[in-house]
């Protein structure tokens, strides 16, 4: 997708069509799209009731500032209002800068997941609003990495960072990228009990981070019906979290060393059963699987590194509870990906 030509398309025509506007338009220019073709469109965001000050119902933005750890939590000082100068043509918000338009397409993709989630019974009352910050400082984190992510452990906000590698589409912008971290935002109130609990286990534990990512993977390919969920913005690592290879427990690095690793594995078997199903049953199962995990609690006094991935045993519960006509290839799915490791009704 030719997202950067486009967007020096538009904003290459802005001083010749007038002056900056304060009024709110009908539609604005985002990416936008859905099984794996996104393209820079003309989309409404109601939600996005001041789409200059990036302002709405879905959370606020703020631009700069410092995000900060204090003693293992998350501190975010600092930082100011975001002033986006668009021009309004044919009822079209046309922004200055390319950033807005990352901007926007952020607001949309959170806007439009909300939207799916609440269509398949999934809610996220408690996880909206959420606030985000567009290029804060950072210290004290690795997250540097990347140019999208949210902060759990009770700092509840997302964070959109400056870029570190050249990418055919900003993560920022990307429609799988934040739906993936919307995906974290649902683990944490889920699992901690609330956006804004700091559980120093959860926030902490290797085995716990290996399973959001395979959750926030399983939600974003599945919401999108996707399950590519880098390649549009990095190519080069779009294989490793490969949701239709051949991911195996087995064969995956220890939690330690690549959370991403397990993770993947849960999210492929998540793809197994879409591809045995459907997206929205999917979906359900995937959320109910980790309710029923969160209220178990058990990893908390559990040094098992298998015990974590208890979870797609669950996961798997919830989807014959829904239709048990599935079992006989989800369990030759669950086999092929978790082996002898998990005790379930395919063992």
């Amino acid at each position: 997708m030719a997202w950067g030509v486009n967007v020096q398309r538009w904003v290459g025509l802005l001083w010749l069509v007038g002056c900056v506007s304060t009024e709110v338009p009908d539609r604005l220019l985002a990416v936008d799209g859905y099984g794996g073709d996104y393209a820079l469109t003309e989309v409404s965001i109601p939600e996005l009731t001041d789409p200059r000050r990036m302002q709405g119902s879905l959370g606020n933005g703020e631009v700069g500032g410092v995000l900060l750890d204090e003693g293992g939590r998350v501190v975010y000082r600092g930082g100011g209002p975001l002033v986006i100068d668009y021009v309004v043509q044919d009822d079209v918000g046309v922004p200055l800068d390319g950033d807005a338009i990352l901007l926007w397409s952020y607001y949309r993709s959170l806007a439009s997941a909300r939207q799916q989630l609440d269509e398949v019974g999934i809610s996220t009352d408690r996880v909206f609003p959420v606030d985000f910050v567009f290029q804060p400082q950072v210290e004290g984190f690795s997250l540097v990495a990347t140019n999208a992510a949210y902060v759990a452990g009770g700092g509840h906000r997302f964070l959109l960072l400056a870029d570190t590698v050249q990418a055919p589409l900003p993560l920022a912008a990307n429609p799988l990228v934040i739906r993936h971290e919307l995906g974290h935002a649902v683990f944490q109130d889920v699992v901690a009990g609330g956006v804004f609990v700091y559980d120093q286990v959860i926030f902490t534990d290797a085995r716990v981070a290996a399973l959001q990512e395979g959750f926030a993977d399983a939600v974003a390919t599945l919401l999108l019906d996707d399950p590519d969920v880098l390649g549009q913005s990095l190519p080069s690592l779009a294989a490793a979290r490969d949701v239709t290879g051949d991911a195996t427990l087995a064969e995956a690095a220890p939690v330690d060393e690549d959370p991403y690793s397990r993770g993947t594995v849960h999210a492929s078997f998540v793809w197994d059963l879409r591809e045995l199903s459907t997206r929205e049953l999917a979906l359900r199962a995937t959320v109910d699987g980790l309710v029923a995990w969160a209220e178990r609690q058990g990893f908390r006094d559990d040094d098992d590194p298998v015990l974590v991935d208890r979870y797609a045993r669950l996961v798997l519960e919830a989807a014959l509870a829904e239709d048990p006509s599935l079992e006989a290839p989800l369990c030759e799915a669950f086999v092929r990906r978790f082996g002898s490791f998990l005790e379930s009704r395919c063992s």
